[in-house]
């Protein structure tokens, strides 16, 4: 009997020790599971970043005919899929907005705003087209806006 007894001992610790390892790989699993949701969730979190304006800019809204040339011929460039630059000459820095093509005329480019951050210059700008009852060319063009501002090392923002 104490034979039996001692097979019986065994094979209960056998599993014994299978149960405590299916539990141990379930318990890894979850856990490990766990940690992988919870660094996507870290991972994926937005951080919202609050724009804090210092004060409003002053600009120019630069006539065609006194635009830099070398500013001039990367809009002539780009004109066709529209376009966000910034051109400095030391003294001054131009900021260009494009919209690319239209199939109309009576399209118009609106700075709406223009400040100053404590890192960025900010410039918000709008196509406004043509009225319902306006009488506009039927030619492709290609509004645009370069307005001038007085010179600095800041990086220009754009949200149009």
């Amino acid at each position: 009997m104490d034979k039996y007894e001692v097979n019986m001992d065994t094979k209960s610790n056998k599993i014994c020790k299978r149960e405590t390892y299916f539990y141990v790989v379930k318990l890894v699993s979850i856990v490990g599971i766990i940690g992988i949701c919870m660094c996507i969730c870290l991972g994926c979190s937005t951080k919202k970043i609050s724009i804090k304006k210092k004060c409003d800019i002053d600009f120019t809204v630069v006539e065609q005919s006194d635009i830099p040339a070398k500013l001039s011929e990367e809009i002539a460039n780009k004109k066709e899929n529209g376009f966000k630059l910034t051109y400095s000459d030391g003294n001054y820095m131009y900021i260009a907005i494009g919209y690319g093509a239209r199939d109309t005329g009576g399209y118009n480019v609106q700075v709406k705003e223009l400040f100053m951050t404590s890192n960025a210059i900010y410039i918000n700008s709008s196509l406004v087209g043509p009225r319902e009852n306006d009488m506009v060319l039927k030619a492709t063009t290609y509004p645009y806006i370069v307005v001038k501002i007085e010179d600095n090392d800041m990086n220009v923002v754009f949200n149009t």
